[in-house]
This record gives structure tokens, sequence and C-alpha cells, in this order.
């Protein structure tokens, strides 16, 4: 078998662009979803001053929503093969993460529980449930056989750089913004990037991955 340097496929054009969308769309989902994931019970503690009974109900809510994870990831099935990646994963960031972020920060300002945990359900069963499997796909799909991994390792990779970059601004950035405008803003690049991909990304629905791949593109 002929072995082929994983690296060259940065040397063709069109896949080069393919592997720096798919790497930013992560960059940015990474972005919004780990101050998400790791600093909203404590943004509830901080800012909002739950505490007490309040402040031990709400971290029980936001672990009780991390269910919805596991239960989005299996829904997914049921679709992912029905919707275009890009499409597909778009809708992932802007109503799973953009509008659930958004629904559960109105939620806990409000002091409203219920609107809160919809929110927060929403996040994860659409937003973190959904977004990771796709970002999984587009980051193998979209590149030649002998590239996947590496083009994946890059993408996912470099894009963990989002995550330690908004985890440790966006409490910097409240106070002058607020807590709703911080809370969107680091989650709207993520929605501009799906957009992106849309136009960058091919159809691989009902398609083999060296036809959409090596035929069109080359090696």
């Amino acid at each position: 078998m002929r072995k082929v340097d994983p690296f060259a496929v940065f040397k063709n054009p069109v896949y080069r662009v393919r592997v720096i969308a798919v790497m930013l769309s992560i960059f940015f989902f990474y972005f919004g979803e780990y101050p998400y994931l790791t600093e909203y019970p404590l943004w509830t503690s901080s800012f909002l001053h739950y505490s007490g009974a309040l402040g031990n109900e709400i971290t029980f809510l936001f672990g009780l929503a991390g269910i919805a994870t596991f239960l989005g990831s299996i829904g997914l099935r049921f679709v992912v093969e029905r919707v275009r990646r890009a499409v597909l994963v778009t809708f992932s960031y802007f109503v799973g993460m953009l509008l659930g972020v958004l629904i559960a920060v109105v939620g806990a300002i409000a002091r409203d529980i219920p609107l809160t945990f919809l929110g927060l359900v929403l996040a994860n069963f659409i937003g973190v449930g959904w977004s990771n499997q796709l970002n999984y796909l587009n980051g193998t799909e979209n590149v030649p056989t002998y590239a996947r991994a590496t083009s994946f390792a890059f993408s996912d990779g470099f894009a963990h750089l989002g995550a330690a970059i908004s985890t440790a601004i966006i409490f910097d950035f409240i106070p002058v913004l607020g807590n709703v405008q911080t809370w969107v803003l680091f989650q709207v690049p993520m929605v501009i990037m799906g957009l992106i991909l849309i136009k960058v990304l091919p159809n691989t629905i009902g398609r083999s991955l060296e036809s959409v791949n090596e035929a069109e593109a080359g090696t």
C-alpha cells in the first residue's frame, strides 16, 4: 500500500479551505460551549448571587440537564442522514447553543427556574448533544481517506484553544457588556462559522466519501 503524507492534504486548496473552516467552526463552538459547561453555575452565584437552597437547586438542575446531552446524541441518529451536515450543525449552533444559553441566562436573571431549566435542556440536548457529533463528522468526512485522522486532530486539537481563551475571559466581559450580551456574544461566532460551512462543505448525505472528496477535489 502506497504511503501518503497526511499533511499533503493542506497543499490542495479545496481541502485546505475545508479543514480551516471546520477548525474555526469548532474553535468558536468550544469558545461558546465551554464557558457554559464549566462556569454557568459559578456565574449564577458570582453575578446573580444564587446561594443556599436556590444555589443548590440551580446546580442540581444544571447537572440533571446534562442527561439531555446523552439523549440528544441518540436523537441525532434520526435526522443525521436526512439533513445536510453543514445545515444541521448550523441549526444546532443557533437553536441549541445561542438560543438555549440565552433562555437559560434570561431565566436565571429573572429567577424563573422552569424557564432556566428549559434553556439548560435545550442547550444540552441540541447544543452539546448534536453539535459535538456533527463537528466530529465534519472533521473527518471532507478530506481524502489518508488524511481524515490528521484533519480531525488538527481541527479539534487547535479548536480547544477557543475553550481555554473563553473560559479565561468571559467573566471580565460581563461587568462591561452585561450578562445577556456577554453570553450571547460568545455564541454568535459559531453561528457565523456554521453559515460559512454551508458555503464551503459538500453535501455527503447518501454519497460515498470518495465521491465527494477524491473524485471531485483530487488528492
